[in-house]
């Protein structure tokens, strides 16, 4: 688990990076969560259907504080796209991450050992290489979840990850973490504006897989290009469903409620 703390012209992040299985609550421990003016987790309409199912997921266990004692709003900003149609498209699209993240990954290390002298790569080791990285991908996928998910210092990884979550876009990650930046960023930095123009303060609970919301964050144009590759170009998610962003707050009983709001940025 790590935390990644940077700041943009209207925002300071603080993103949390955990995983699904442990308490993401300890990361928080040296940031004072009364500063924040509101949290965003992992998660969509799709899993969530009200404000203690949130809290019931043990990823979440310990940020009810937040609500309880400051009564600062917590945001679910996911693409929610599972919800549609396309679902086959989407586990294809998803099945494919593994190999093009092994294949890339190998091409670029193997171009920058080749010296200018060397041969250029022929066909068939093109496609020797190809072979390898798809078996690589059979291999290393499962082991790069089983670390997201057990936890431990993944600073390593969420750098790696950052970098390849964004050089090769693909949709589970990439997709989800460029349209959960554009919520948070023009959508909800906006609506919690200081009267003051200091910056607004962020909290983000995400898995580490998801680490490359940090760069999607600092810089926009990667975030809008993802959403054009696979939103405009090839038809993934539905406007209203991707427009979605949910809100859980304290209503005068001091119970929880789930409002969902329209942000209006996808049309």
């Amino acid at each position: 688990m790590a935390l990644r703390t940077f700041e943009t012209a209207d925002a300071q992040y603080y993103l949390g990076l955990g995983n699904h299985l442990t308490s993401s609550a300890p990361i928080f421990e040296d940031v004072d969560l009364g500063s924040l003016d509101f949290m965003v987790l992992e998660g969509d309409s799709s899993i969530f259907k009200t404000s203690s199912d949130i809290f019931e997921r043990t990823q979440y266990a310990g940020f009810e504080r937040v609500k309880q004692q400051f009564h600062k709003p917590i945001y679910l900003v996911d693409d929610g796209t599972l919800l549609e149609s396309d679902i086959g498209r989407i586990v294809t699209l998803s099945l494919s991450e593994g190999p093009l993240y092994i294949f890339g990954s190998h091409l670029l290390i193997k171009s920058i050992k080749r010296g200018k002298d060397q041969p250029k790569m022929n066909r068939r080791e093109l496609f020797n290489r190809l072979g390898k990285g798809i078996a690589g991908a059979a291999l290393l996928s499962p082991a790069w979840q089983l670390m997201n998910s057990f936890g431990g210092d993944v600073s390593p990884i969420t750098e790696l990850n950052n970098l390849r979550t964004n050089i090769v876009p693909t949709y589970c990650l990439s997709f989800r973490d460029a349209v959960a930046a554009r919520k948070i960023s023009n959508y909800l930095v906006p609506r919690h504006r200081h009267s003051d123009n200091s910056k607004v303060q962020v909290g983000i609970v995400y898995g580490t897989m998801h680490s490359g919301i940090e760069t999607k964050l600092k810089h926009p144009w990667i975030a809008d290009a993802t959403i054009w590759l696979y939103h405009t170009l090839m038809g993934i998610g539905d406007n209203d469903i991707l427009n979605i962003v949910m809100e859980s707050k304290a209503n005068e009983d001091a119970f929880w409620e789930l409002t969902y709001h329209d942000c209006g940025l996808f049309k």
